[in-house]
């Protein structure tokens, strides 16, 4: 696999992983699993911002007003004897980053066939814009998202919680030009009006959690090693003033089986790929049949010893997974 790169993308892994001393040679495929489980935590507010830079993953800083938002973008090596294909968008959750997610897109970036990779980077969730202030509206977020994909036009796009609602969102408005939904533990369809109140009850009070080792027992089955010190990052912007008025901002027009379900034919003629760890409490399990009563045709994995955040519990499994379907 690691011998079909391209020279450039050789160059950004070679600097990837010396930058978390593995010095395997590129021929090996067991770099993939060691950077994949050890980037994702330990390296991920540490370096991963800097490996990103090293090497052909390009950031682009946007504007509208006071708000900012960051693109990074990753041309990918291309197959003489396999058609080209579009984009691929991925969009990470709520709070999250690019970051988390550098060891799974760089494996799959390896794979060709696709134009280029571009990665959302919201302000305020932990990524390259930790600083800057959360985007305090769902519908601006949604907008946003919407314009971003308007522009790209992505042929494939891939989402994680808060992502995975976005992609639904921005592929409602692109019926002729997405082909393929890939989602991890979507927001966005929880049912019914009870079902969406329970649902804002049981995060308003994930939200709450106190500490580093609540917050992991929330996110992850099994609370990785290391997650102490990481996941104490992750505390304060639960109780930051712009992240309270964002999650204020939600409400029932914004779930798609509510506010957009005239919209919901549009999804139902994409190929959709759903994935959700039987252990989510962040975005319960359940939730994956409501998404599958309302798009018939998803196809639906569940993986029964994983939490909410898959990139971190089982990332070369999600490898694999992703594969599959990305080019499936």
């Amino acid at each position: 696999m690691a011998s079909d790169l391209s020279i450039v993308t050789q160059r950004w892994v070679q600097k990837a992983l010396q930058r978390f001393g593995l010095d395997w040679g590129l021929d090996s495929t067991r770099p993939w699993s060691e950077l994949a489980a050890r980037g994702a935590l330990s390296g991920a507010h540490l370096g991963l911002g800097r490996i990103l830079r090293l090497g052909n993953l390009q950031r682009e800083l946007r504007h509208r007003g006071e708000m900012q938002w960051a693109l990074w973008r990753l041309p990918l090596p291309r197959d003489p004897q396999r058609p080209l294909r579009g984009r691929v968008l991925w969009i990470p959750g709520w709070g999250d980053t690019p970051f988390s997610w550098l060891g799974v897109a760089a494996a799959v970036a390896m794979r060709k066939g696709f134009e280029e990779l571009v990665i959302l980077d919201f302000p305020g969730f932990h990524g390259s814009l930790a600083h800057s202030r959360c985007i305090t509206e769902m519908d601006r977020i949604f907008e946003i998202a919407c314009d971003i994909g308007k522009e790209l036009r992505p042929e494939i796009v891939v989402g994680h919680s808060l992502g995975g609602w976005l992609a639904a969102r921005i592929a409602m408005d692109l019926e002729s030009t997405v082909q393929k939904l890939i989602l991890m533990a979507p927001s966005g369809i929880c049912g019914g009006h009870e079902d969406r109140q329970r649902w804002r009850e049981e995060f308003e009070s994930f939200v709450q959690a106190e500490n580093a080792h609540e917050y992991g027992n929330r996110l992850f089955a099994k609370t990785p090693p290391g997650w102490g010190k990481l996941g104490s990052l992750f505390v304060p912007f639960l109780s930051r003033e712009d992240t309270r008025a964002f999650l204020q901002s939600i409400d029932q027009r914004h779930f798609l089986d509510e506010g957009f379900s005239e919209k919901l034919n549009v999804l139902a003629k994409m190929e959709i790929a759903l994935l959700w760890g039987e252990q989510d409490q962040v975005v319960p399990a359940r939730f994956a049949q409501s998404w599958v009563k309302a798009l018939p045709g998803t196809q639906l994995t569940t993986w029964a010893d994983i939490g909410h955040m898959p990139q971190i519990e089982a990332p070369v499994r999600l490898v694999r997974w992703l594969n599959q379907h990305l080019l499936g």
